[in-house]
């Protein structure tokens, strides 16, 4: 065979080029699914990290004062006041049923 004509290969005969790394889609789906695994991962050690921090600066807290619980808040104190209010309310009202 001549080495200026080379026969094409028929189609689904093709072989792939040696020097060539062809990595399947479903591998390059796993490495995302990894990768996005990881960075949770990495998130969830800062927020736990935080956590504690917090947790010990409430521990610190509390034995300084030597007394109670410390209780933290993030809701407005009015907004707080009326849910109390309407969760005894609502015992109430399931108490006199019961009666």
């Amino acid at each position: 065979m001549n080495q200026a004509h080379q026969e094409m290969p028929a189609a689904g005969d093709t072989q792939p080029d040696p020097g060539k790394v062809v990595r399947p889609e479903s591998l390059d789906r796993l490495r995302e699914h990894v990768d996005a695994a990881a960075r949770e991962v990495a998130r969830l050690r800062r927020e736990n990290q935080q956590l504690s921090q917090s947790l010990r600066e409430l521990w610190s807290k509390a034995s300084e004062e030597g007394r109670g619980t410390t209780l933290s808040l993030e809701d407005d104190p009015e907004v707080l006041r009326l849910k109390i209010q309407e969760f005894i309310s609502a015992v109430d009202h399931y108490l006199e049923i019961g009666e």
